[in-house]
This record gives structure tokens, C-alpha cells and sequence, in this order.
């Protein structure tokens, strides 16, 4: 999970508004390896990301979630 992934996250759940803006088409997320990241439509929202993270490997994202928010 990327730090702004994370402080996104975090701000939404808080009522915030937050909009995602980048260069191209898609959202990457790391994955499991380098050459395996996570990949999602703009617009798909935090909820389905984290669901299907989740499902994907939930170690690996309670370890990511718990990075991100002690600093790592």
C-alpha cells in the first residue's frame, strides 16, 4: 500500500472528499513482488481496492496497512 493510498484511505473514512488525479489511465498498487503490482481503473473506488487486496492476501495487507500507519 503506498503512503498516499493509505492517507487517502484514512482522510475518506473521516468524511473527506478525496479524489485521486495521475498521468495515466490506471491505478498501481505494489503487489506481492515488483513485477507484480495491483492494477485498477481510475474511478474504481478504495473500498473495492481493499476488498480485493484483502482477498488477494490478507497478510500481506493487514502488514501494509500496519506499515503505513506506524511509518513503517
Amino acid at each position: 500500500m503506498t503512503y498516499e493510498y493509505g492517507s487517502s484511505r484514512f482522510l475518506s473514512k473521516k468524511g473527506f472528499d478525496v479524489k485521486s488525479y495521475g498521468t495515466g489511465d490506471k491505478v498501481k498498487i505494489p503487489g506481492s513482488a515488483a513485477d507484480k503490482p495491483n492494477i485498477y481503473d481510475f474511478g474504481t473506488s478504495y473500498e473495492e481496492i481493499y476488498l480485493d487486496l484483502l482477498q488477494k492476501d490478507k497478510a500481506l495487507m493487514v502488514f501494509s496497512i500496519h506499515w503505513t500507519a506506524t511509518g513503517g
